[in-house]
């Protein structure tokens, strides 16, 4: 199912038609945007490059004159603008922003021909995304407004779009619980802030890309497709004047379903299509929505699914709304338009109500079938890969059981050789223990035996001491006795002098 998904729509072909003419837009594989115009019942080529530029993505909006608004922009988060009918132009971007990447674009006018752009923009490097809304008023661009913004899940793309009284709104996939659901928010032009969110139902499945028509009572109609454990689903829900959502319809489809279901309103019927490979299948109501009837299937071969845009439907003489054709070739060879759908019901109402009934209920068989098989192949397949996902393990462990038991018997004789050493150093230790404990014993008697001897020498000594002392004390007496005695000599030395020169005189 993977090659039929589709996670946006920017980048497949675009018809457009009006009293200006049908022109056609579509990608080259060097994301030149090749621009053809019908004329003389054949499709010429206008230019191989109209942007001068590789883009990306592009999209295109009518006003009620016809004049195509073309936009489109690049993988350096450029953003162009194009007037294709107002005369050859290699247009600048009219922003730019280096650090974000845009990889999705919606766009529409409102009554006033002003253009109102929601586009995708994400940094790869920090897992980063950002929802970006921006307008032009007065031919003049104003600045970006984040709608949303998150991380990781980078797929969260949408569409801007007009009801008949130029309400606006953003249809966008949301992540949330591990996948992508689909919400509707109104926008509120004077804020530039999108109002309250509403979640569409089947939020336990997988979302895909939505399509919408709005109706000439002003409905509000939105299909889509969902994927729940490998099986698909077409849904269906209006949202209607009061602003209340009504009719929610499920159908189960074949599990290989391109993941966009056009919707289209001819004349009173409402029609819902969905593409299986080379075969279309449609369901039309006759009331607005409220209960279904299948249609059979068309084939053709190559057709392959096309935006388009249009004032007036030239291309067909039954009035008919919608956003999508399918054709084939690269410009449209041949074009299959929703009211061939209804053609092949031609000559079916003669037929009695039970036997279209039973056609019906074939075609839900065959399609139930269809994903059980489609079930049981990818469960036989998921089952399949369990068991060599088991087998692995079951290898893996067995290798892993002989490695770790190898490493165990290593262990263990690394443990009984530590064990070993552990026991002899064990040994060693208490032997020297022993006898450090025995030289210490001795050393210890030893030094008993010195205090001792100590003890004595240091009695004797304060003996002597004890003598020192008596003889110094002796010592000092005799000195005091000997320093008195000299300092009688010296007065009487004093007084013999003075005596003896008195005689010598006298």
């Amino acid at each position: 199912m993977e090659k039929n998904r589709l996670w946006g729509i920017d980048d497949i072909p675009l018809l457009t038609a009006s009293d200006k003419g049908k022109h056609y837009f579509a990608l080259d594989e060097y994301g030149h945007l090749q621009h053809f115009f019908y004329q003389n019942e054949c499709w010429n080529l206008g230019t191989g490059n109209i942007f001068s530029h590789k883009i990306q993505g592009f999209d295109a909006a009518l006003d009620i004159q016809g004049n195509i608004y073309l936009l489109g922009y690049d993988d350096a988060g450029s953003l162009f603008f194009l007037l294709p009918l107002a005369g050859k132009s290699s247009p600048k971007p009219f922003y730019q922003d280096s650090s974000k990447k845009i990889c999705h674009l919606s766009s529409c006018l409102d009554k006033e021909n002003n253009m109102h752009i929601l586009y995708l923009a994400k940094n790869e490097e920090h897992q980063m995304w950002w929802l970006f809304y921006l307008r032009s008023e007065k031919d003049k661009w104003q600045e970006p407004v984040i709608i949303d913004f998150g991380y990781h899940y980078l797929e969260q793309k949408g569409l801007i779009l007009r009801d008949l009284q130029d309400n606006l709104f953003i249809l966008h996939r949301l992540f949330e619980e591990g996948k992508y659901c689909l919400v509707l928010r109104g926008l509120a032009r004077e804020a530039n802030r999108p109002e309250k969110t509403f979640y569409l139902q089947e939020r336990e499945r997988e979302c895909f890309f939505p399509a919408f028509l709005v109706s000439p009572d002003n409905t509000l109609h939105i299909s889509w497709l969902s994927c729940e454990d490998e099986v698909m689903f077409l849904n269906y829900t209006h949202r209607n004047l009061a602003g209340k959502w009504e009719n929610f319809t499920s159908f189960e489809v074949p599990h290989d379903t391109l993941t966009i279901a056009p919707l289209y309103l001819v004349e009173d019927r409402l029609v819902l299509s969905w593409k299986k490979g080379e075969k279309l299948f449609y369901l039309f109501s006759l009331n607005g929505g409220k209960s279904w009837k299948r249609g059979r299937g068309k084939a053709k071969t190559g057709i392959e699914l096309t935006r388009f845009r249009s004032v007036n439907n030239l291309f067909t003489q039954t009035k008919w709304w919608g956003d999508f054709i399918f054709a084939s070739g690269i410009p449209p060879q041949e074009i299959l338009y929703p009211e061939e759908f209804l053609k092949s019901r031609a000559g079916e109402g003669d037929l009695p109500e039970e036997f279209q009934i039973l056609d019906l209920l074939s075609s839900n068989l065959l399609t139930y079938a269809g994903n059980l098989q489609t079930a049981n192949a990818f469960l036989k397949q998921k089952l399949g890969q369990q068991e060599q996902e088991l087998l692995k393990m079951y290898s893996w462990g067995l290798s892993r059981a002989e490695a770790m038991e190898e490493k165990l018997n290593a262990k263990k004789m690394e443990l009984e050789k530590v064990e070993t050493f552990f026991q002899n150093t064990l040994k060693e230790l208490q032997e020297r223990i022993s006898r450090e404990k025995e030289e210490m014993a001795e050393r210890n008697k030893e030094l008993i035996h010195q205090l001792k001897t100590s003890s004595q020498k240091n009695e004797e000594l304060k003996k002597e001491n004890l003598l020192l002392l008596k003889n110094i004390s002796q010592l000092k007496k005799e000195v005091v006795a000997l320093i008195k005695e000299n300092e009688e000599l010296r007065a009487k030395k004093k007084r013999f002098f003075p005596r003896f020169f008195s005689r010598l005189q006298g």
